[in-house]
């Protein structure tokens, strides 16, 4: 007798499952109904879009290198530079607009619950630190002929003086247990 998981009785493999999940949050973007937040800076419609984009980042990221493209309709790497790209602009334009700084602390960090102990760890920089990611993921897979992409390499260092204003306004936060 063969021992079969739960997994594999649901109808959803991974393989369908995947692309299904893609569309799904691409159709929820695509009719949300708030304006651009070029139109309207406003923190809460830069902060949504920004995070539909760092979603995007974490959903696509882990297949960048594989080819799964055909599962989800086009070049994952692809959609995951242009999430990653988007998440930086957004960043930088919540920064310009309202000081990252002065932002909310889901936009600086996340919380990890321990078992052990009921503390709350203060971990990375969450939008400004997937895109850093990718970037450098892009840089790493990248040919462009012995040359450095100059704009990767300012991409990450943009990541890095968001990730430093944060700093300065969590100070001795980033890494310590609350």
């Amino acid at each position: 007798m063969t021992r079969r998981s739960s997994r594999s009785s649901d109808n959803h493999t991974p393989s369908r499952a995947f692309p299904e999940l893609v569309a799904r949050l691409e159709d929820w973007y695509t009719t949300c109904p708030l304006p651009p937040p070029d139109e309207a800076p406003l923190p809460h419609i830069i902060l949504l879009n920004l995070f539909y984009h760092t979603a995007c980042v974490f959903l696509l990221r882990p297949f960048y290198q594989q080819s799964l493209d055909a599962l989800a309709g086009g070049n994952l790497a692809a959609r995951c530079d242009l999430a990653a790209s988007e998440s930086l602009r957004l960043s930088k334009l919540y920064d310009q607009v309202h000081g990252i700084q002065r932002g909310p602390m889901s936009l600086s960090a996340y919380s990890i619950q321990s078992s052990k102990r009921d503390r709350r760890l203060t971990s990375t920089v969450f939008p400004v630190f997937a895109s850093a990611t990718v970037f450098i993921l892009r840089a790493s897979t990248s040919t462009s002929h012995g040359y450095p992409d100059l704009q990767l390499y300012a991409d990450v260092e943009a990541c890095i003086a968001l990730v430093a204003k944060l700093g300065k306004a969590y100070p001795g936060r980033p890494l310590a247990y609350g």
